[in-house]
């Protein structure tokens, strides 16, 4: 069961990475950036529940992480290594990259996009996760993870506090952070509602979802809950505020074609089926295996391979080979460095937490089975010890 329920993930993980690509490649800039005359046959803007997917994902992996650490620092250091070292080289690939080839720009109107290019300094910043202190992002894509290291600090800390009902704690705070944000962007009637707005009267909103990423905090607590298999009353109100996200998410994407996504997501399905049918989702697992690398190269580089072939194949030719050149350089950046320096980082960041005594503050989390087994243990006459001893 658990082999079975580790493939579904990693097939979700392809369908969730290939949706944020491919709104990146079809109608994230309009053609004429690229220098097209039309756009790709099929249109699709939801690229944002793509990431919105992952976020659900990631709570569900990383309350199973939590399970197998022993103190805090471990966690942290396990999580941040995972992500860390194919991030650094991400960061130097697509730097250098921009320096030889020029990406496609938007400087006006909804499109805008990589209005000014970036420094060493951005660079520094953008490998320390240091946007919020006014750094540029080498890449724009690079946003949620950021948000998923302010997740993997709040959940750690629910999970020291509260090692009993770590999930229900993440919950609550999950349901009161996001809930006041929405509820001072509803009630704010200076801007329409949405979570890029900066009216004074929303600097406390602005911080909610700035530093305490609450817009995205219901779509980690669903994964949290379905892992640690809380279906009550407080997972269907996490459920709703979730949707909420969603529906604002759809709402500040201007060109949203209600006709556009239903194509796009029949066609999907079929794919899908497709791949079930013919591979046996070999596809979509080899998508979702090297969906981070692929995730962290497609943007910046897929996007300026479109625009330099351009002058020679239609908008869909252009995206059907930046999906491919992108796949070969996830590809092999994954298997130069995503698994290959992780013991390294995890031993030299638990040094480093422990200085500042993260080592001390202990994990005591109970597996999720641990209620099933006790629940049987009182049902049988015979202690279930001593029945695995005979």
């Amino acid at each position: 069961m658990e082999k079975i329920k580790d493939t579904f993930i990693e097939q979700w993980r392809g369908i969730a990475v290939f949706i944020v690509v491919y709104f990146h490649y079809s109608d994230r800039l309009p053609p004429a950036a690229f220098g097209f005359s039309e756009g790709p046959s099929v249109h699709q803007h939801i690229g944002k529940l793509g990431v919105l997917l992952f976020f659900i994902i990631s709570g569900y992996l990383i309350a199973k992480s939590l399970e197998a650490s022993k103190t805090l620092a471990d966690f942290y250091a396990k999580r941040i290594s995972r992500i860390w070292p194919l991030f650094i080289l991400a960061n130097l690939t697509v730097f250098i990259f921009l320096l030889f080839f020029s990406p496609p720009t938007v400087t006006t109107g909804d499109y805008q996009f990589y209005e000014k290019g970036r420094d060493v300094l951005d660079l520094i910043g953008t490998m320390f996760f240091a946007a919020d202190l006014g750094f540029d992002w080498i890449d724009g894509a690079f946003w949620s993870l950021l948000v998923e290291l302010k997740f993997y600090f709040f959940i750690g800390m629910c999970a020291v506090i509260f090692p009993k009902r770590f999930a229900t704690a993440f919950c609550v705070f999950a349901l009161a952070a996001s809930g006041l944000d929405f509820l001072i962007l509803y009630f704010d009637r200076s801007g329409p509602i949405g979570f890029s707005d900066s009216e004074q009267f929303r600097v406390v909103s602005q911080i909610l979802h700035g530093l305490f990423v609450s817009q995205y905090l219901p779509m980690f607590a669903i994964g949290v809950a379905l892992y640690r298999k809380k279906f009550d009353g407080l997972f269907t109100a996490v459920i709703f505020m979730a949707c909420i996200t969603a529906l604002i998410g759809v709402y500040e994407i201007h060109l949203f074609k209600a006709e556009d996504n239903v194509l796009f997501i029949m066609l999907f399905a079929f794919l899908v089926v497709a791949d079930h049918v013919i591979f046996k989702n070999a596809v979509f697992m080899w998508i979702g295996k090297y969906s981070y690398s692929i995730y962290l190269f497609h943007q910046m580089i897929g996007l300026t391979i479109m625009k330099m072939v351009a002058p020679y194949v239609t908008m869909d030719a252009a995206i059907v080979i930046a999906l491919l050149s992108v796949s070969a350089i996830a590809w092999g950046a994954s298997w130069l460095c995503e698994w290959r320096f992780r013991k390294l980082f995890i031993s030299n960041l638990i040094k480093l937490f422990s200085l500042f005594g993260l080592h001390k503050l202990l994990i005591h989390i109970a597996p999720t089975d641990a209620p099933v087994l006790e629940e049987k243990a009182k049902a049988s006459p015979v202690p279930l010890a001593g029945a695995a001893g005979k």
